[in-house]
């Protein structure tokens, strides 16, 4: 289950990367919980866990120091890494709680505009605000990369969406995903960081307010 940027999510009640037999947390930069890069697997299953940490360390065998009787990797984690990710896993409610407020303030800011599709909140689903992710359709006046080019005029940062997958040379084909494909275009990643000032939410939702009016 990739869960990489989803610490503390749910689904239908059951928390997000707990929902498989394994499940993949991202500690990059960016993400929820970061020690600065890496991130951890967490499973329920013994057998594989024990796999888990068997490949990490070079697949070396635990019974005979320096033989590794197949190929493995090195993704052990610095003491220092680790110190880190446990402050932040202190830190983890009040983070997520302010991202939270983030996207209220957002959703507040940018609430009416035309053109721009919100996310919408779910009943079965408790998001963890990684992102505040929007949609720039027709009704706007511009297009996504339209947008991101006049907020960079403004000293303001965004991201567009992840290129789809199947767009990508090693997995391309021909078979079409338009949902995907239409999603990738069309998104657009505002600034979302815990340290964002209110003032500095209001002015990204007036510089979006500004565009919209042409």
């Amino acid at each position: 289950e990739d869960a990489a940027e989803a610490h503390g999510a749910r689904y239908k009640g059951r928390r997000v990367g707990a929902l498989g037999r394994i499940g993949a947390f991202s500690f990059y930069g960016n993400k929820i919980i970061t020690t600065g890069e890496g991130g951890m697997v967490v499973t329920n299953d013994p057998a594989l866990a024990e796999r888990a940490r068997f490949l990490r360390d070079h697949a070396m065998d635990p019974e005979r120091r320096y033989y590794h009787p197949e190929v493995g990797f090195n993704y052990r984690m610095t003491n220092i890494q680790a110190a880190i990710g446990c402050a932040q896993l202190e830190q983890a409610e009040a983070i997520l709680a302010r991202r939270k407020e983030i996207a209220g303030a957002y959703e507040a800011g940018l609430a009416g505009i035309p053109g721009l599709v919100r996310p919408p909140a779910q009943p079965w689903a408790e998001s963890v605000h990684w992102m505040y992710s929007l949609l720039v359709e027709p009704a706007f006046g511009l297009d996504r990369d339209q947008v991101r080019e006049r907020l960079r005029a403004r000293g303001i940062d965004s991201r567009p969406f992840f290129v789809p997958l199947h767009e990508l040379p090693p997995y391309r084909t021909t078979a079409p995903f338009p949902v995907a494909t239409r999603l990738a275009r069309s998104g657009i990643n505002l600034p979302s960081g815990t340290g964002l000032e209110p003032s500095e939410i209001a002015t990204i939702c007036r510089a979006l307010r500004d565009l919209a009016a042409g």
